[in-house]
This record gives C-alpha cells, structure tokens and sequence, in this order.
C-alpha cells in the first residue's frame, strides 16, 4: 500500500515529548553539551544548507535545483544522530516498478520527520514503511559513513559544536 505523507516539519523542538532527558544527551563534546534550543524548522535549514554533491548518495544525479536528490540516508542518520528514535525505510515505486529505497526518521514521541521527501518528483509512490537498525543493517553503498560523517560534521559546525555522537541509551 502506497502512502502519502507530508514532508515539511516545523515543530518547536521543545515541543516534543522528551523520554528521560534527551535534550541534554543529544549532542556530546568530550564532556557534556547540549542541543541548542532551535525550532525544527531552523534544523532542517541548517541540514538543508550542509547538503552537497559530496553528502548525496546519487552524486552523479544531485543538482541544487533538487539538492535533497540522494540525501536521505544521511539526513536520517545525522537526525537520529540527534534525537534517537528509530530510522524507517520503504521502497520507491515508479509507475509500479520499484525503483530504490527511502529513508526518515520516527522520533520516540512518534513524530515523523522526512526531509527529504521533496527529492521524488515523478509521481513516486512509496511502499509500507520498515524500521531499520543502523547497527545491524548493512550500508547500501561503500561511502555511507564517509558522507554521513561529513554531514554531521557540516551540521555540529553550524551549530556550534565539534562532534555529534548518538544519544546514550536510558
């Protein structure tokens, strides 16, 4: 079954139901730092403007007119990254022909965030979504870490912060 969902998010981080204390575990230095306060709509600005040919997963396909092209394996990882949650996956279908692979993310609260969404352009229609484990899954291209690290490392710089490291489990 195909699904439609909206792609734009721009709820106010604090908004978001906290399991524990997330917010303060989201982002890690070598001591402790946090997430600056931010609407999630100033994030996806800030992932939006890190994006490149080099962070696309389909480089020879990316173009700044569709600069989500590609991108969202890494925009996903670099949100759970943040947030934690769980990563979700569906195929892509093309005039019933499955084409690739999606990804977003499921926050705890049960938000759902894909920044991504836009990139599919051609009456796509989208397959059952799959929860994925990023410790288990195998990574579908050879330079998935490089181009997730980099993206990360755009991200904490706009931020403010030199690293970002999953959140530590309850």
């Amino acid at each position: 079954m195909a699904s439609t969902r909206d792609t734009r998010v721009s709820d106010d981080l604090t908004a978001i139901p906290r399991q524990g204390d997330i917010e303060s575990r989201c982002w890690r230095l070598s001591a402790a730092a946090t997430l600056p306060a931010m609407t999630l709509a100033k994030l996806e600005a800030i992932i939006r403007s890190a994006w490149s040919k080099d962070t696309s997963d389909d480089p020879d396909e990316w173009t700044e007119s569709n600069s989500a092209g590609g991108q969202c394996g890494v925009t996903a990882m670099v949100l759970y990254q943040l947030f934690g949650g769980v990563l979700l996956v569906s195929d892509v279908f093309r005039d019933g022909t499955r084409v690739e692979t999606h990804h977003w993310n499921r926050l705890a609260s049960g938000l759902e965030i894909d920044l991504t969404r836009e990139q599919f352009r051609r009456g796509e229609t989208f397959g059952e979504p799959r929860i994925i484990d990023p410790a288990t899954s195998r990574e579908p291209k050879p330079d998935s870490l490089r181009r997730v690290q980099l993206l990360s490392s755009r991200v904490a710089e706009a931020l403010g912060n030199q690293a970002m490291n999953r959140p530590e489990s309850s």
